[in-house]
């Protein structure tokens, strides 16, 4: 469709006119801009809006180049509705194409088109005319319409053109060609495929094809085929079970005499149309009824390899598929060979050409054999185990290449310098602070442009190494068992402070941050302190040694004693030392023997003090004084088995006692020498039970100890 925008002016007063359109910072304000709208389909999607054949005018101050903008609007022409979709804020003078996405379907876009009137010098915008297409996806009209079929005989077929979607009203309809009229209705139509043309108000035309069937005559039939062999006219063409319109039939081959025969004989291989006439003149054509050929190669396939660096010729392998072997092969016109199989051949299109037993032939003329482009590209890469390191420590560097071929060389270099002996890994421990390392790769692969090449380079930060140096002194070379010694530690050499570890006769006994050490010391003694500065090179430091002599001294009170009262015991103490005292003195014969004799009249704790010079040591024994014997007042011989004799406890420690007992009127009722728990007095006289009474009884103990006190009086008595 043609346009223009003749006779286009600026506007002067403040405000805008017909071609008002804001786009970015640009506002397009001149009288006589051209808008043009299109509407897309159900679908929507893309389009392009094409300008082309651009004509300007020439004159003083008068831009020759034009500016387009497409967008929707739910007001027309009212600029507070417009909606962006695509805009071309810069000047085009041959031609523009809008190229629009993601359109909404069902709507209609405005296209608005104007002169520029921006730039230096430019008084007056473009007057120009010009040309616009809208095509795409998102404009293709969509048409629906209703056929009515023609009867046989007969033109009474109908086309009525529906909705048409994706066009500006009002819109004219033309067919096959014809003048366009304002119905969308066409009568009087034969049976037939129509062109049927739709023209919108915009001026803008396009096409469908409608078939108007036939309805009534010949209809319902079969082709039936007989294929024929390869290069024979053997093949033939039944149509069977035809029904409807008037009988006879007669049947015509592609437009042939017509025959009463509904079979066609002695055919060569090809395509066919057969027409049925009823006799009433009404007629149905079967189309394309295809005769293939059997026994003919009907396909191939073909096995390519490529062309590549390594190896720059192709192969070609052809199986024929169909025929009659054995075959033949022809490669670009030359003598026929009987192998299937193409060799050594140079990149470019080829075509082969099968012959089969019978002679018939199959060619395949687009094989192709690609160039060989020699674009792969050679790559190297390394990385170190670490690239911050300490003086004379190992760093292992790995390479990662690409491309290499089958056998590539790589040349570490350390400062540009050729180092190490090749491959993969490189290790060193000679790296100073600042090095440089990399590695070149040198591939063997065809297919490389570029067979050398270098890798990233790898910096060095190297850490001198720090060797610090501690020294330990103590609060005394001389002490006795158990008391503290201190040491203290002073380093020199380090900066960042560090652990101690100190040892005692050569086990690690205590580990700090702290400078002192302070330990208990039970034997001779030898400490020693290594310290690990936590600078991040440093070396562990060995201090010296301090031999430390431990006086010992040793007291032993003996093991605790059990005595009754009144009786004495004699301390069992020992001891490494010059002097020895026990406190209390109390009961004791002479409290500075290591085993005095002692008679406390209660339990008693004694101390045993050592003493050697300046040091000491102390040890307890407890003497524990029990009564020698207790004796119950009251037993129970009524033989339930509880307190049934009379029990005295600790009885059996005095072999030699002697126990009386007197009724109350002196009368001896029993009497014991070496009187035992388990034999005791049951209560009886003369193998029968006493009455129940107090008896008087007479314990001798008869112990060495203590004559006095071993003679015990009293009365118990007998219960029932």
């Amino acid at each position: 469709m043609h346009y223009n925008n003749i006779g286009a002016t600026t506007q002067i007063c403040s405000g805008c006119a017909d071609g008002n359109l804001a786009i970015g910072t640009f506002c397009y304000e001149v009288n006589n801009s051209v808008w043009f709208s299109f509407t897309t389909n159900s679908a929507g999607g893309s389009a392009d809006v094409i300008i082309t054949n651009i004509s300007c005018l020439t004159g003083a101050g008068m831009d020759n180049a034009l500016t387009a903008a497409v967008f929707s609007s739910s007001t027309p022409c009212d600029p507070s509705t417009y909606a962006i979709t695509q805009c071309v804020s810069t000047s085009f003078s041959s031609s523009q194409t809008i190229n629009l996405t993601g359109l909404s379907p069902s709507t209609t876009y405005y296209v608005h088109i104007d002169g520029d009137d921006l730039g230096t010098g430019i008084t007056s915008p473009a007057e120009c005319d010009f040309d616009i297409e809208v095509d795409g996806p998102a404009v293709t009209p969509e048409i629906s319409t209703v056929i009515t079929n023609a009867t046989c005989a007969a033109n009474d077929g109908q086309i009525s053109v529906g909705t048409v979607t994706g066009a500006t009203s009002p819109m004219q309809f033309a067919l096959n060609g014809g003048a366009f009229q304002a119905s969308n209705t066409f009568s009087g139509l034969a049976a037939g495929t129509y062109t049927l043309e739709v023209s919108s108000a915009n001026g803008c035309t396009f096409s469908t094809q409608v078939e108007v069937l036939l309805t009534g005559g010949p209809q319902d039939g079969i082709a039936v085929t007989i294929n024929a062999t390869c290069g024979n006219a053997d093949g033939q063409i039944d149509i069977n079970g035809v029904t409807g319109g008037t009988a006879p039939y007669t049947y015509s081959l592609n437009g042939g005499a017509s025959q009463a025969s509904n079979s066609f004989t002695l055919i060569q291989a090809g395509m066919y149309d057969v027409t049925v006439t009823d006799a009433a003149g009404c007629s149905f054509t079967y189309e394309n009824i295809t005769v293939a050929s059997t026994g003919s190669i009907t396909a191939a396939t073909f096995a390519v390899t490529q062309p590549t660096c390594d190896n720059p010729s192709g192969t070609i392998v052809v199986t024929p598929v169909g025929g009659t072997a054995p075959f033949t092969y022809s490669l670009n016109g030359a003598a026929a060979v009987a192998s299937n199989t193409f060799s050594g051949l140079a990149p470019g299109t080829y075509s082969i050409v099968i012959t089969d037993n019978g002679g018939c032939t199959y060619e395949d003329a687009e094989i192709v054999l690609d160039p060989v482009v020699q674009d792969e590209t050679a790559q190297v890469s390394i990385s170190p185990s670490t690239v911050s390191i300490c003086q004379g420590s190992t760093v292992d560097f790995n390479a990662v290449y690409s491309n290499g071929g089958t056998a590539p060389t790589l040349q570490w270099q350390i400062n540009g310098l050729n180092v190490g002996s090749g491959g993969v890994t490189f290790s060193t421990s000679s790296l100073n602070n600042g090095d440089v390392v990399s590695v070149t790769l040198t591939s063997n692969n065809p297919c490389v442009s570029t067979t050398s090449v270098t890798s990233n380079t790898v910096t060095a930060t190297v850490t001198p190494q720090v060797n610090p140096v501690v020294t330990i002194t103590s609060s005394a070379t001389t002490v006795c068992q158990g008391y503290f010694v201190q040491c203290n530690a002073t380093v020199v050499g380090c900066t960042s402070g560090g652990t101690y570890f100190w040892y005692v006769n050569g086990v690690m006994v205590d580990s700090s941050s702290g400078a002192t050490f302070l330990v208990p010391l039970f034997g001779n003694a030898e400490i020693i302190c290594t310290f690990q500065c936590s600078d991040p090179c440093a070396n562990p430091a060995s201090s010296n040694s301090l031999d430390i002599t431990v006086t010992q001294v040793v007291a032993d009170a003996g093991p605790n004693q059990q005595i009754g009262k009144g009786e004495s015991t004699q301390l069992q103490g020992s001891a490494s030392g010059t002097s020895y005292e026990w406190s209390p003195s109390t009961g004791m014969d002479d409290p500075f023997s290591l085993t005095p004799v002692v008679t406390p009249e209660s339990t008693t704790t004694y101390m045993l003090v050592v003493n050697n010079n300046t040091c000491s040591d102390t040890d307890y024994v407890t003497v524990v004084v029990t009564d020698l014997i207790v004796i119950p007042n009251t037993f129970t011989p009524n033989g339930d088995e509880v307190n049934d004799v009379w029990h005295i406890f600790r009885i059996e420690n005095f072999p030699s006692c002697k126990v009386i007992v007197y009724d109350r009127w002196g009368q001896r009722v029993y009497n014991s020498t070496g009187y035992k728990n388990d034999n005791a007095w049951d209560g009886t006289y003369l193998n029968k039970p006493l009455p129940a009474a107090a008896y008087y009884y007479v314990i001798e103990l008869n112990s060495a100890n203590n004559k006095e006190a071993d003679t015990f009086y009293g009365w118990v008595s007998i219960i029932y």
